[in-house]
């Protein structure tokens, strides 16, 4: 497919500015289809790129087979990903194999355009072929489509400044925005401290609970019961499949399907699917070690793949089960309890499940658990919130003012010495204490 992308960005370019072709500039380097038997996350033989793997902090997969190794991605080389959402970095993990739908571009040393001034401007028309992508079309990139981008660009001094301004005020943003991811993990931790420091008495200072005994730290006066004394599996199948599709995740506990972004291919009837009923713990076999389990508000419907259990003893509230399986001690001995060769194969069968010992609290214990949490996430909820609509203004900012620089709409010369990005990142931070 042939994408004109400078024809969209060519109004915002300075008048003085020329036209130049990336494949005049930089050698293409392609992945190669490397044979999955020999991926292993051993770190035997290369690290490799994946798609994946192109923003991520290090490289998990390593390939040791004998096929494509000249397909190599260095230092100061640039990555695109050539589906989704085309994303682009400037390398620096040192040498790797590129894997399919992953390119680097090399500079040639006769090339017209600045190798870090270009890695600011390739996003920007990678982004235009996404826009002129329709939405129904699976987006894919070919090494032809980013060979023939057309980048703006001054002379090489004036490149080079721009580079070196870009890399000095985006990492000042860089640093916020880290600063901020960190605020908000830090928030989460200390929440996810405290729900088990109430459900199974673990120190909110040492989160390390017992491999053998998960509820060591239990009040005495706390009892401890099987999860059969207090659920039993329940396997209704649907006759019609015409009931709500539910689904399961870490995140969310159980919420409708409608309501999830779901790219998943559906099944074409749901005939036979497991019936839920409200109250019930839904718990995902295959991925209990992750925590995707939940109780369920709503009647409906889910993959017989499923756990259903059903509440029989009326000593557990529906919202306490809920808190509690998803909670990291749980899903640590869930996690113990399931069986698999691989650990992201493991299976948390019914009898596992129901061999379990559950903390059970009175009612009345339960409920003011619930409520000190809510009390406590209704605080640090209100901070998250503020703290994300600060972080997507930083991003914000971080987009429009490689944008500006290079299109040449600033000189950053003259911004720079104003000192423009210190009154803008100084005014986001006012308007988000406010």
């Amino acid at each position: 497919m042939k994408f004109d992308a400078h024809i969209f960005w060519a109004p915002q370019i300075a008048a003085d500015w020329q036209w130049q072709r990336v494949a005049e500039s930089f050698k293409v380097i392609n992945g190669f289809p490397f044979e999955s038997e020999h991926f292993n996350v051993n770190g035997v033989g290369f690290p490799l790129v994946r798609i994946r793997d192109i923003l991520s902090t290090d490289l998990p997969t390593a390939y040791d087979g004998t096929n494509g190794l000249n397909c190599v991605v260095q230092n100061e080389d640039i990555v695109v990903g050539m589906d989704g959402d085309f994303n682009c970095a400037w390398w620096s993990k040192g040498n790797a194999l590129l894997n399919q739908r992953v390119a680097a571009l090399r500079a040639v040393p006769t090339g017209k355009l600045d190798p870090r001034f270009a890695f600011y401007q390739i996003p920007y028309g990678l982004k235009v072929i996404n826009d002129l992508t329709p939405a129904s079309t699976v987006k894919h990139l070919s090494s032809y489509d980013i060979a023939a981008l057309r980048l703006p660009a001054p002379d090489l001094p004036t490149q080079k400044r721009i580079a070196a301004f870009l890399d000095r005020e985006t990492a000042r943003i860089d640093e916020l925005i880290a600063l901020r991811t960190r605020f908000e993990a830090k928030v989460k931790e200390s929440r996810e401290a405290l729900i088990a420091s109430l459900l199974v008495g673990l120190p909110e200072e040492n989160q390390r609970p017992s491999t053998t005994n998960w509820l060591e730290n239990l009040p005495s006066q706390v009892a401890r019961e099987r999860a059969k004394v207090h659920f039993q599996e329940r396997v209704q199948l649907s006759e019609t499949g015409d009931e709500e599709l539910l689904t399961v995740s870490h995140l969310t506990g159980v919420t409708r399907r409608s309501e999830k972004n779901v790219n998943m291919i559906m099944a074409e009837s749901h005939e036979g699917y497991k019936l839920v009923q409200p109250n019930d713990l839904v718990i995902n076999t295959m991925w209990a070690w992750m925590g995707a389990m939940g109780v369920s508000k709503e009647a409906g419907l889910i993959s017989p793949a499923y756990g259903i259990y059903r509440p029989t003893s009326g000593k557990l509230l529906p919202e306490y089960v809920d808190l509690l399986v998803r909670s990291k001690p749980f899903v640590a001995e869930a996690t113990r309890r399931s069986k698999g060769i691989h650990s992201s194969r493991l299976r948390l069968y019914p009898d596992a499940f129901l061999d379990m010992r559950l903390p059970v609290p009175t009612l009345e214990q339960q409920d003011s658990i619930l409520k000190q949490i809510e009390a406590r996430a209704t605080r640090e909820d209100t901070l998250v919130e503020k703290n994300a609509k600060a972080t997507e203004l930083l991003r914000e900012y971080r987009t429009a003012l490689i944008t500006a620089a290079v299109t040449g709409q600033i000189d950053v010369d003259t911004y720079g010495k104003a000192g423009t990005t210190s009154e803008t990142l100084d005014r986001i931070e006012e308007e988000m204490q406010a």
